[in-house]
C-alpha cells in the first residue's frame, strides 16, 4: 500500500426490542343451572340457513350476541393444546458500534471503503405453559392444564466488517466485502410452550396411544454467518451499468427442527398421575427448532441497467433492468415438509434450506423523465420451502414446498418540479396483477393446496421539502 488514511470515524449505540403476546381462550357456554354441567340451548332466532355465495348451499349459521343470554356461564378450556398457544415473548438488543473510513492506494490503483464493528447483545426471554397430556377437555381448572414458566438466554455476538471499492478509472470498479452477519429467529420460534399428548394409534403400546410432544426453544439463537462478497461493475451513461457479482457465506449457525423418537415422557405422566400398564412405555416423538451447524451458501448474480437513449435520443427516459441470481447450498436437512410438529421425520428424506429458491429473476421496462414516471416489472424464484400456517396445529407454522411461480408489479406517478406545489407527488402502484397462484407442494411435487392472492391496487401521495 502506498499509505493508508482514516477519514471520518463513526460510533455510537442503539437499543430496539421486540415482543409478541399471544393468547388464546376457549370455552363452552352453558347453563348457570345444575352447576353449569348443562351446555345451554340455542336462543330462538340466534340460528339460520344462509345461503353461499349465491352457489345454492346452505350453510347453518348463528349469532354470537344472540347466544349470550341471562342464564348462561361461559366455561373455559385448559386443555394443553390449548394452553400451549398462550405466550410471550420478549427480546432486548443493546448495539455498540464504531465504524472509520479509509482511502488508500493498492499497486496504483484508488481504493475507498470503511472497516467497522458492531457488538451486540441480546437478553431474550419468554413466559409459557408447560402443558401436561391432552385428553379430555379440562374446565375451569388451570392447574390441570399445565404450568407458567419462564425461561430465556443472554449472549453476546461480535461483527467485524470490511468493505473495499477499487477504482480502475472510465467507471470500472471492483467491490469486495467481508463480515460477520447474523438473522434472527422468528418469536414464535423463541416461545416457551410445551403440549404433551397420547396418539389415537395404540398399535405400538397396547391399551396406550404412543407419546408425542411439541415446544419452542426460548434458548434459540439467530442464523450466524462468516460473508464474502466480490463484485465486478461497469458505469456508463447517466443510468447505465451491468455487473457480475460472487456470494460465499459459510453458515455457523443456522435455524431448524430437532426429532427425538424416543423422548422420556416419564414425568408428564407422572404429574399427571397416569398409571402405565405393564407392557407399555412413555417413550415418545418430541420435536423442536434448534440452532444447526456447518455448511455453506454460494452463488452469482448478474445485473445489468441500459437507457434506450443510448440507442437514439427519441426514446430519452425509457430504459430497461433485469438480473438473474442462481444460488447453491451444501445444507441438506432431514425432510420436515408437511409434518405436524409431532410427526416423526422419515428416515433418509432430505430438503434444503427454508427460503432458498435456486432461481431468483427480474426484469424492467421504465420511463423516467420530466417528473413522471412509470414501470412494468415481472419477478421470478424457483421452487423452495416455505412456512405456512397451520390450522390442524394450533396455527404454528409447517414447512411446505412452494412451486416456483412468477409476479407482476407496475406503478405510475409524477411529481411537481417548479412552482408551488413542488415536491408534491402521487402515484398509483398496482401488484400481483397476473393475479398469480400460489401452490404447496409435497415431497414429490404433488400439489396439496394452492392460493391465489389477487391484485393489490394503491394510491399514494408524497411531498419532499
Amino acid at each position: 500500500a502506498d499509505g493508508m488514511m482514516f477519514s471520518q470515524l463513526e460510533f455510537g449505540a442503539n437499543y430496539t426490542r421486540r415482543s409478541k403476546d399471544r393468547q388464546t381462550d376457549e370455552g363452552l357456554i352453558v347453563s348457570a343451572t345444575n352447576g353449569g354441567k348443562d351446555r345451554i340451548a340455542f336462543p330462538s332466532g340466534s340460528t339460520t340457513y344462509s345461503n353461499v355465495g349465491g352457489t345454492g348451499l346452505d350453510l347453518l349459521t348463528f349469532s354470537p350476541q344472540a347466544d349470550l343470554v341471562p342464564g348462561a356461564v361461559i366455561l373455559r378450556k385448559y386443555n394443553d393444546d390449548i394452553l400451549s398457544k398462550t405466550w410471550i415473548v420478549q427480546e432486548k438488543i443493546s448495539t455498540a458500534y464504531a465504524k472509520a473510513k479509509l482511502e488508500t492506494e493498492l499497486a496504483s490503483i484508488p481504493v475507498t471503503g470503511n472497516v467497522g464493528v458492531q457488538v451486540v447483545h441480546t437478553n431474550q426471554s419468554s413466559d409459557g405453559f408447560r402443558a401436561g397430556v391432552g385428553s379430555a377437555p379440562v374446565l375451569n381448572n388451570p392447574a390441570q392444564g399445565g404450568s407458567l414458566s419462564k425461561a430465556g438466554i443472554t449472549y453476546t455476538d461480535v461483527l467485524p466488517s470490511l468493505n473495499l471499492t477499487g477504482d480502475f478509472t472510465d467507471g470500472k470498479f471492483l467491490r469486495m466485502g467481508l463480515s460477520k452477519q447474523i438473522a434472527r429467529p422468528t418469536l414464535t420460534d423463541m416461545r416457551n410452550s410445551f403440549a404433551a399428548g397420547i396418539g389415537t394409534d395404540a398399535s405400538n403400546q397396547g391399551t396406550f396411544g404412543r407419546f408425542n410432544g411439541s415446544a419452542g426453544n426460548p434458548a434459540l439463537k439467530p442464523f450466524k454467518a462468516t460473508a464474502f462478497d466480490l463484485s465486478a461493475e461497469k458505469y456508463f451513461g447517466k443510468r447505465g451499468y451491468v455487473s457480475a457479482a460472487y456470494f460465499y457465506k459459510k453458515l455457523d449457525s443456522y435455524i431448524t427442527t430437532a426429532t427425538d423418537t424416543q423422548y422420556d415422557f416419564s414425568a408428564v405422566a407422572r404429574n399427571l398421575g397416569l398409571t402405565i400398564p405393564p407392557g407399555n412405555n412413555v417413550t415418545g416423538v418430541y420435536t423442536t427448532p434448534v440452532n444447526g451447524n456447518g455448511g455453506n451458501l454460494h452463488g452469482y448474480e448478474l445485473t445489468a441497467s441500459l437507457p434506450f437513449d443510448m440507442a437514439t435520443p427519441i426514446l430519452s427516459g425509457f430504459g430497461a433492468s433485469g438480473s438473474y441470481a442462481q444460488t447453491a447450498s451444501s445444507v441438506s436437512l432431514p425432510d420436515l415438509t408437511g409434518l405436524k410438529p409431532t410427526d416423526a421425520v422419515p428416515a433418509g428424506a432430505s430438503m434444503p434450506l427454508p427460503g432458498l429458491s435456486k432461481k431468483n429473476a427480474k426484469l424492467t421496462l421504465y420511463f423516467d423523465k420530466n417528473g413522471f414516471s412509470a414501470f412494468v416489472a415481472k419477478n421470478y424464484r424457483s421452487t423452495y420451502v416455505g412456512s405456512v400456517a397451520n390450522d390442524a396445529v394450533g396455527g404454528y407454522p409447517t414447512l411446505r414446498y412452494i412451486e416456483g411461480s412468477s409476479w407482476v408489479s407496475a406503478q405510475v406517478g409524477y411529481e411537481f418540479q417548479t412552482g408551488m406545489m413542488k415536491g408534491l407527488g402521487f402515484r398509483v402502484e398496482g401488484n400481483n396483477l397476473n393475479s398469480p397462484v400460489y401452490r404447496q407442494l409435497d415431497s414429490k411435487g404433488k400439489e396439496v393446496s394452492s392460493t391465489q392472492t389477487g391484485r393489490t391496487i394503491m394510491f399514494k401521495l408524497s411531498y419532499k421539502m
